[in-house]
C-alpha cells in the first residue's frame, strides 16, 4: 500500500507550523519504520507549538488530551497525533502527574521509551538522533532511555512494548534493559487488563511473536499477565499456525471463560464466546451438518483448532471431516438459496411482511435436509404451493402476526429441526392500499413477465444504491479536502485535482464498510 498520501498530509502540517515560527518534526515509530523501509501504523508529530497554537493549523482536531499537550485527528483512516515538546513527572503509574512544556527537542526525545523510538525527522527528511537510536536500529537493539528501573516503574506498559518491538522487528533486548525488565516484572500487575490485552494483541500479531512470547516466559513477565502460562507455552510453539482470534480462544479455553475486563469489541467478544461454546460441544458430540450450518465452517474449524492444541491430537483428523461436511452442504447460508427474498416478494404481488421470511425459512429447511434441490424452479414451485396453503388475513403482510400453514397430507415430509436463521431483509418496491391477497391478485400478477419483474426490481435497487454511494463518496472527499489547512484558499481546479487523487482510497474505504457497495463493485457498477 502506498502510504505517501499520509506523509504528504503530515508534511503540510509541519511546514505550516514552521511558517508560524514553530519547530515541528516527525517522531517515533513513523521515523523508525521509514528508516527500516517497512509500513508505519500511525504518524506522530512533535512541535514547540502549544496545543492552542496547533489548533490554529488543525482547528477540527480532537482536544480530549489537550491538557497533556496532545492533539489528535484522523485522515483517510490514518491516526495522527501532535504533541508539544514536554518533560514529564510521574507519581502515579502510567499517567504523568505533571507535564511541563519545553522549547527543546532534546528534552522531548529524552522522555520517550526506547532509543529507536526517539528519532525525529524534519519535513525535508533530515534525521535528528540525540539518543543514538540509529546505531541501535542498525544493530537491531532495543534499549531503554535513561535508568531502566525508573522508566519501567513510571510506566510498566513499556515492558510489554519491548516485547512488541521484538515481535514486530525481530530485534534483541539489550542486556541492561533486559535486567531492568526482570527486576520490574511485577509492576505489570498494576496495569489494567484492557491495556495488557491490547498490547498482547500487538505481540501476537508480529511476525516474530514466538520469539517474543518465549522472552516473556523466560523473563518471568508472563507470570504476572492475566493469561495462563500454559496457554502462552502452547502459543510459543503454535502462534504462527493460529489466527489472533484462535490464540485468545486458546487462552480463554484454559482460563475457563472470556474475560469481560479485556475490553474486546462487542463482535470479537461474541465470536470468542461462540468459539468456546462450539469447542465444548465438540468435546461431547460429533460434527454434523446442523452444527456447521448453524455456526459456519470458520467458527467450527477455529473451535476444533483450539481443542487440537489444548486437549489433544485427535482433533487434527477431525479437521478434514469438518471440511468434507462443509463442502457437501447444499447451502452454506440462507443467502445461497437459489430463490431469493425478492422472488418471494414477486409471488406475493409485491406485498412484504413476515410471510416472506417464513417462506424462505421453509425453503432453507427443505434444502438443508436435502428434501428439495437448490434449484430456482423447484424452489419457486414449492414456494407457490406453500403460499396457497397459507390462511391469509389482513395481518399476514403487515404487523408480523403469525401465519397458519396447512400442509397437505400427501406432501408432508418429516425433516430434522434446527435453529432458524433470521431471514434477509427485503425492501418493498411498491405499496398497496389493500392488505388482502386473493387468487385474482395472483392471477393478475402472473400475467406479467416474471423476468421483466425481476430485472426491474434489480435495476431499482441498483439505482438506489448508486445514488447513496455517490452521496457518501462526495461527503467523504469533501470532508478530507476541507480538513486541509489551506482548504479555504484552494481553487476549484486544485480541489478537483485533490479529489481525483483521493478517489481510489475513498472508493475502497466505502466498499470495505458497506456490503451493498461490495455487491455493486463485484458487478462493475462502481
Amino acid at each position: 500500500m502506498d502510504q505517501s498520501i499520509y506523509l504528504i498530509k503530515a508534511q503540510e502540517i509541519l511546514r505550516r507550523l514552521n511558517e508560524l515560527g514553530h519547530e515541528a518534526y516527525f517522531v517515533g515509530g513513523v521515523v523508525r519504520d521509514q528508516l527500516l523501509k517497512i509500513p508505519f501504523t500511525d504518524i506522530d508529530i512533535t512541535t514547540s507549538a502549544t496545543p492552542e497554537q496547533v489548533l490554529e493549523v488543525v482547528p477540527d482536531a480532537n482536544k480530549e488530551y489537550m491538557d497533556l499537550g496532545v492533539i489528535s485527528f484522523k485522515f483517510d483512516g490514518m491516526d495522527y497525533e501532535i504533541t508539544t515538546f514536554r518533560t514529564e513527572t510521574y507519581t502515579n503509574i502510567r499517567k504523568p502527574s505533571q507535564v511541563h512544556y519545553s522549547t527543546k527537542l532534546r528534552e522531548d526525545l529524552d522522555r520517550r521509551d526506547f532509543t529507536i523510538n526517539a528519532l525525529a525527522m524534519s519535513p525535508n527528511g533530515k534525521i535528528y538522533d540525540l539518543c543514538e537510536g540509529t546505531k541501535d536500529l542498525k544493530n537491531k537493539i532495543i534499549r531503554i532511555i535513561g535508568k531502566g528501573k525508573v522508566r519501567f516503574k513510571e510506566d510498566p506498559l513499556r515492558i510489554l512494548r519491548a516485547f512488541t518491538l521484538v515481535s514486530k522487528l525481530n530485534f534483541h533486548i539489550e542486556p541492561k534493559t533486559a535486567t531492568a525488565i526482570m527486576a520490574c516484572r511485577k509492576e505489570v500487575r498494576k496495569l489494567t487488563e484492557a491495556k495488557v490485552i491490547a498490547e498482547v494483541t500487538k505481540i501476537f500479531q508480529g511476525q516474530h511473536a514466538s520469539k517474543a512470547i518465549k522472552l516473556m516466559l523466560d523473563s518471568g513477565v508472563a507470570k504476572y499477565l492475566p493469561l495462563k502460562k500454559k496457554a502462552l507455552k502452547i502459543l510459543k510453539r503454535k502462534i504462527n499456525k493460529v489466527s489472533i482470534e484462535e490464540a485468545f480462544a486458546i487462552c480463554y479455553k484454559i482460563e475457563g471463560s472470556v474475560s469481560a475486563n479485556a475490553n474486546f469489541s462487542h463482535n470479537s467478544y461474541k465470536r470468542l464466546q461462540t468459539i468456546l461454546e462450539v469447542s465444548s460441544h465438540l468435546e461431547s458430540s460429533q460434527v454434523d451438518d446442523t452444527l456447521i450450518y448453524k455456526y459456519g465452517t470458520e467458527i467450527v474449524l477455529s473451535a476444533n483448532t483450539v481443542n487440537r492444541y489444548v486437549i489433544g491430537r485427535r482433533y487434527k483428523s477431525q479437521e478434514k471431516q469438518i471440511k468434507r461436511i462443509a463442502n457437501s452442504l447444499p447451502i452454506k447460508s440462507k443467502a445461497d438459496l437459489a430463490f431469493k427474498g425478492e422472488d418471494v416478494l414477486a409471488l406475493t404481488g409485491g406485498r412484504s411482511g413476515p410471510i416472506i421470511g417464513e417462506v424462505l425459512s421453509h425453503l432453507e429447511e427443505k434444502v438443508l435436509a436435502r428434501e428439495l434441490p437448490n434449484e430456482y424452479h423447484k424452489l419457486k414451485e414449492y414456494a407457490s404451493e406453500f403460499l396457497k396453503r397459507v390462511k391469509v388475513d389482513s395481518s399476514t403482510f403487515a404487523s408480523g402476526a403469525a401465519t397458519t400453514v396447512v400442509p397437505p397430507v400427501e406432501t408432508q415430509v418429516p425433516y430434522t429441526e434446527y435453529q432458524k436463521v433470521e431471514s434477509e431483509p427485503v425492501v418493498p418496491t411498491q405499496s398497496f392500499e389493500t392488505n388482502s391477497y386473493s387468487n385474482n391478485d395472483q392471477k393478475d400478477f402472473e400475467e406479467i413477465s416474471l423476468a421483466e419483474k425481476e430485472a426491474r426490481l434489480k435495476r431499482e435497487w441498483q439505482q438506489l444504491m448508486v445514488e447513496r454511494y455517490k452521496q457518501d463518496f462526495n461527503k467523504m472527499v469533501n470532508a478530507n479536502i476541507n480538513s486541509l489547512p489551506n482548504a479555504a484558499t484552494l481553487t476549484p481546479e486544485e480541489r478537483a485535482n485533490l479529489a481525483s487523487q483521493m478517489a481510489p482510497s475513498v472508493r475502497q474505504m466505502l466498499i470495505n464498510i458497506n456490503i451493498d457497495y461490495q455487491k455493486l463493485a463485484r458487478e462493475g457498477i462502481i
